[in-house]
């Protein structure tokens, strides 16, 4: 397994963020906390921003929390455990947009608590769901032969099949409504990829042009059956056979990836940067989540954890109303603070910025009631709970700007009050910033003490950024890193595939 996946996050580039949209976070932070001495983190936010030699700092600097080693940490994390984090994230996932999970493992006793987050409040119906995976896992560990732990590999005996099956089938119906969205998102870029692959097939390996053109074909179908809300049994089996035969393209250091990655470097459109890596991660990332999942099953380290008592706890969301300026003191002072840049005149990009994702605009400020993003509710009730979990938290997606610079603090607040060395680490963040963000609250001290230390981590980056761009080129973007999946064995499903889409392509006419 690659264990690069879990590496502390990436120096992100100028490019992920615009400046607008950082003032309007830093607006934000600074007005939302109640009870706070906002006009003293204010001047103390203007001298030091003023003080600011450019260049002194590397822009957002990827200093969250570096993975702990197995001499140091007695919480050592495994990587194929922080996979199955990652997994168990990634699978409660249900909405088609803006549904995010965060996970937490806690292990004593014999027994295993799962947390689980999410920008909101999660469905009750994710407890029997998740229980219901454990089962077929614990009945795959049952059924599995174990020579040695350093095999991963699950023998597909006909029992394992079915059970795996099974898993894969819940699991896609569950997500099916997220599995759309990204089907009908990158359908048209796959459409124009196939287009250009078609006009030089000679440059394609054979077996994989195959596949892509009997994927090509299915997924016209798939949009139909998704269209006419064909049963989801029917819907779920087209996206698992593909997701099969796929799979070894999407293994670490195979000879398919490379091939994929070979394909991407000849046939990747420029205009929408879509690969067909980056699809096949996308649409086939519930398939992807099972067989990380089970790929634990096939490890007597692992037996302990998957036997013993289970339980999941939902974490109720946390929410809070808010109002702030939007051209009031605070923007203004924060304006001035960057006078020798083009920041100061851009009033009206920041006003709108910060309507797009608010509602409540009265009086020159801005009212809304908004969750607490996944990572920070779940370290938030982690917290006030006292309750000690393995460091590495999972994410069904890459952590945004705000959420990586709020574990930043945290952890820092928490060496410096308690002595604590347990910092929360993830896969990542992708560096963008989703508004309206929001802290949590975790007590008036040390909520004030976080917000000092993120003001300063976000005057640091903005200084870098409007040291390093000018504001004219200032647009949106994306670190657009790759949230590769690592794998263990395939199988076959489905044998009958191609005479169900026959008949679905009678049916409509295709």
């Amino acid at each position: 397994m690659d264990s690069s996946k879990h590496a502390a996050p990436l120096v992100h580039t100028a490019s992920s963020v615009r400046p607008e949209t950082l003032l309007v976070l830093l607006t934000g932070i600074l007005e939302t906390t109640v009870d706070l001495d906002t006009d003293g983190i204010l001047n103390r936010f203007n001298s030091g921003a003023r003080s600011l030699s450019k260049g002194s700092r590397p822009c957002f600097s990827s200093s969250t929390s570096s993975p702990p080693d197995a001499d140091s940490d007695p919480l050592y994390v495994d990587d194929r455990l922080k996979s199955a984090l990652d997994a168990v994230a990634i699978l409660c996932v249900m909405e088609p947009q803006g549904e995010v999970y965060a996970v937490a493992l806690e292990t004593r006793a014999g027994k295993c608590t799962l947390y689980i987050a999410c920008n909101g409040t999660p469905p009750a119906l994710l407890e029997a769901y998740l229980n219901g995976i454990r089962g077929r896992l614990l009945q795959i560990s049952l059924s599995t032969a174990i020579d040695a732990d350093k095999s991963t590999g699950v023998p597909s005996n006909e029992t394992i099949q079915a059970l795996m099956q099974n898993m894969l089938m819940d699991c896609h119906k569950h997500g099916l409504k997220k599995i759309r969205r990204r089907l009908e998102k990158r359908k048209a870029g796959f459409d124009a990829y196939m287009a250009k692959l078609s006009q030089n097939p000679a440059r394609v390996d054979v077996a994989l042009r195959d596949k892509l053109c009997c994927l090509q074909g299915h997924l016209n179908v798939l949009v139909r059956m998704f269209e006419e809300q064909e049963p989801d049994d029917e819907i779920a089996v087209v996206i698992v056979y593909h997701a099969s035969s796929l799979y070894e393209y999407l293994k670490e250091g195979s000879a398919e990836l490379y091939l994929l990655q070979e394909l991407d470097q000849e046939f990747a459109t420029t205009g929408d940067g879509f690969t067909m890596r980056r699809f096949f991660e996308k649409l086939f990332a519930y398939y992807t989540a099972v067989m990380d999942l089970v790929s634990v099953t096939g490890s007597v380290a692992f037996w302990p954890l998957i036997k013993c008592n289970f339980t999941v706890v939902l974490v109720p969301g946390e929410h809070h109303v808010v109002s702030f300026p939007v051209r009031g003191q605070a923007v203004d002072a924060i304006l001035t603070t960057f006078q020798e840049t083009a920041l100061r005149h851009m009033h009206d990009s920041v006003e709108k910025t910060a309507k797009e994702p608010w509602s409540g605009y009265l009086d020159n400020a801005f009212t809304f009631q908004s969750h607490v993003h996944a990572v920070c509710a779940l370290i938030s009730y982690l917290h006030r709970q006292q309750i000690r979990t393995y460091r590495y938290l999972g994410i069904s997606k890459l952590a945004c700007y705000s959420c990586s610079r709020y574990i930043n603090a945290y952890n820092a607040l928490s060496e410096e009050l308690d002595g604590s060395q347990e910092d929360f680490f993830m896969r990542g963040t992708r560096g963008k910033i989703y508004l309206p963000w929001i802290l949590p609250h975790l007590g008036a001290d040390r909520d004030q003490r976080i917000q000092e230390n993120m003001m300063e981590e976000i005057r640091w980056d903005m200084e870098a950024l409007l040291g390093r761009e000018a504001m004219r080129q200032a647009r949106p973007g994306s670190t657009d890193i790759s949230e590769s999946e690592n794998a263990s064995s395939t199988f076959g499903l489905c044998p009958d595939i191609e005479d169900r889409i026959e008949r679905k392509k009678r049916k409509f006419g295709l």
